[in-house]
């Protein structure tokens, strides 16, 4: 089965961002990208497993409260990214997401990335989209 798209107005969005210049540009992907982020970030909350080991130096629900979001901007190669997860202080996130020899694995981000990457995609062309349209009325009627 094949599926035919068909995607137009590339070369328009191009030259507005092309226009915007860079210091909005760069404005607009970190806020996408922190808005969508906050949207995998709730997504991980939500999944994340209440771990309490008899001996655990970590209190239950210390795994929730260390899942962050970090952007990263590459503008010299138009890349930006948003990691999100937990903190290097819940590493033991790791051991319910991925098992240990001593138990299965019993994942936990894989899902909560699945149930949430299109609402973040979403909402990351949103903010994209409300930073165009914003620039686009504000210089509307303006000769190149």
């Amino acid at each position: 089965m094949s599926s035919d798209i068909e995607i137009t107005g590339l070369e328009e969005l191009e030259a507005t961002l092309t226009e915007m210049g860079p210091q909005l540009v760069r404005k607009a992907l970190h806020d996408a990208l922190d808005y969508a982020g906050s949207v995998l970030q709730e997504g991980q909350v939500v999944t994340a497993p209440i771990l309490k080991g008899e001996h655990s130096p970590h209190p239950a629900g210390q795994l929730k409260q260390d899942i962050r979001r970090k952007i990263m901007l590459y503008p010299e190669d138009g890349i930006g990214v948003v990691a999100v997860g937990p903190s290097s202080h819940s590493f033991f996130g790791s051991f319910a997401e991925f098992g240990t020899s001593h138990q299965p694995a019993r994942p936990w981000m894989r899902p909560a990335f699945e149930a949430t990457q299109d609402v973040a995609l979403d909402v990351f062309i949103e903010v994209i989209d409300a930073y165009i349209s914003e620039y686009c009325k504000e210089h509307e009627g303006e000769t190149k």
